[in-house]
């Protein structure tokens, strides 16, 4: 588990924290409603999958908003401008 002081819940399965690997990481997380958290510049290609239903999950990419639901997933190219947030009322699993 990563702490984290936002309550966002991180679990790390394969990566930095882990097994000391930076060029992937696998974690689950759970975004708590009304999350924002800041840009980030990731040094790898990162894969989202949703897994929780029925609230969405919103990523900025490039200042792009992308929605993506349960079931979908999105690749995010490594360097590009990410933000991860969680606009909607509940709690986001991916």
């Amino acid at each position: 588990m990563v702490p984290t002081k936002d309550w966002e819940l991180i679990e790390e399965n394969f990566g930095r924290v882990i097994s000391n690997e930076s060029n992937i990481g696998i974690i689950h997380m759970v975004a708590p409603s009304r999350l924002s958290r800041p840009f980030q510049n990731p040094e790898f290609n990162e894969y989202t999958i949703m897994i929780s239903t029925p609230t969405p999950k919103q990523i900025e990419v490039d200042r792009e908003a992308i929605i993506i639901k349960f079931g979908e997933s999105l690749l995010t190219k490594k360097w590009a401008t990410v933000l991860y947030s969680n606009t909607f009322e509940e709690d986001v699993e991916f």
